[in-house]
């Protein structure tokens, strides 16, 4: 039986910091319970943390963490198997970075407490980079795609890391501005920026407008200059969620989506066109309309843009943290609860009621992923009536 010790485990999270664990928290603290995957394919009931993609190898190649594994299958392919980084079995995170085209031209890992870039796909072709993130006392945790203007896919990472006194206050950029040449900023402490010491909880979302850049922890909001070395805290009104989880900037608008540490559902807002030092923003939803199956409060956390139909893709999970509602999608001002591109076997699978962490697709648009908490990794691919859900 998982669920009871993960439950415990969980209770003894919130317990000892006073506040409900976001997102990359929960995933990653139930994931650390479990054992590193032996080698070979995906076990489909693993809890799905990140994803990249490697277009610019031969073969395009997907990456996928989970089970504190990494795994990775060809464009095409159906089998995923296991890749270690640097003879780690063990990986926290995996993401890539593109070019102005979206051609993905390095993915990254993090393993043995240390950044890993790879060009070619291959299990000898990881090396270790950016030595000045551990030289000035920082340890990479995650990695965090930065999505293009355009909200379709990450063209930058943003790497979140900890020091010896588990503060997440430094974050570092990572882009290329020649597709070839990878480029990290020095560090950008968060903690100063928002008037504080140290950060308890590091950042779990990141977007920009093609100048700025949007940067959110369960506490904060930032904006960051276009050479990541100046944040500034951002003023928040008319939001009445105090945790902050995703943020996407499509168009002229900012959205931002919530969960709340007092057992009431999450919500969804917007701001147009942002600027200064204080956002106000409009809400979406309303708490007592998004509950699971049984009548939990639903939370949203992560947002992908669905270039297919242009449509907003919102993943969830409830306040009992071992399940949600799939994603929901947003479209012409409306929340579809039930997701218009659900097409097909959507609602014949787990994922209706399975909690989504992980949204995902790739740079030619037809392939779309959900990592889902316990229930492992979905494709959903074809068009039309043709297309379906396929677990991994």
């Amino acid at each position: 039986m998982k669920y009871p010790f993960f439950l415990l485990l969980l209770a003894i999270l919130i317990l000892a910091t006073g506040c409900s664990p976001g997102t990359e928290g929960i995933f990653a603290s139930i994931e650390r319970e479990q054992k590193v995957q032996s080698l070979g394919g995906m076990n489909k009931y693993a809890t799905i943390t990140s994803m990249a993609e490697l277009t610019a190898s031969t073969p395009h190649r997907y990456f996928a963490t989970g089970g504190r594994a990494l795994f990775t299958r060809p464009l095409g392919a159906v089998q995923w198997d296991q890749m270690k980084v640097g003879g780690n079995a063990e990986i926290l995170s995996v993401g890539s970075v593109t070019d102005a085209l979206g051609t993905g031209k390095a993915v990254f890992a993090i393993a043995g407490g240390t950044l890993w870039q790879n060009t070619n796909g291959t299990e000898a072709g990881w090396t270790s980079v950016f030595s000045t993130i551990a030289s000035g006392g920082d340890t990479p945790v995650t990695l965090i795609p930065i999505r293009s203007t355009d909200g379709k896919w990450s063209q930058e990472l943003l790497v979140v890391t900890t020091n010896v006194s588990n503060s997440y206050q430094n974050v570092y950029r990572i882009n290329t501005t020649d597709g070839t040449t990878m480029n990290v900023t020095a560090p950008l402490n968060l903690a100063s920026a928002a008037g504080m010491g140290t950060l308890s909880t590091g950042v779990t979302s990141a977007a920009t407008d093609g100048t700025n850049y949007y940067l959110v922890n369960q506490s904060f909001l930032w904006t960051v200059n276009s050479s990541f070395t100046s944040a500034t805290k951002i003023t928040v009104s008319g939001v009445d969620h105090v945790a902050y989880q995703g943020v996407l900037y499509l168009g002229t608008t900012l959205y931002l989506s919530t969960m709340s540490n007092a057992g009431s559902g999450g919500g969804l807002y917007t701001v147009g066109s942002p600027s200064g030092g204080g956002f106000s923003f409009g809400k979406l939803t309303s708490d007592s309309t998004e509950v699971d199956k049984n009548s939990y409060p639903v939370w949203f956390t992560q947002f992908l843009y669905n270039q297919r139909n242009t449509s907003i893709w919102i993943a969830t999970y409830s306040s009992t943290y071992t399940q949600g509602t799939g994603y929901m999608e947003y479209s012409s001002g409306t929340l579809h609860t039930t997701p218009i591109t659900s097409e097909n076997n959507y609602n014949s699978t787990v994922l209706p009621t399975s909690a989504v962490g992980v949204l995902f697709a790739d740079y030619e648009g037809p392939n779309y992923f959900l990592g889902t908490l316990s229930q492992g990794l979905w494709q959903w691919s074809g068009t039309g009536s043709s297309a379906t859900w396929v677990q991994q």
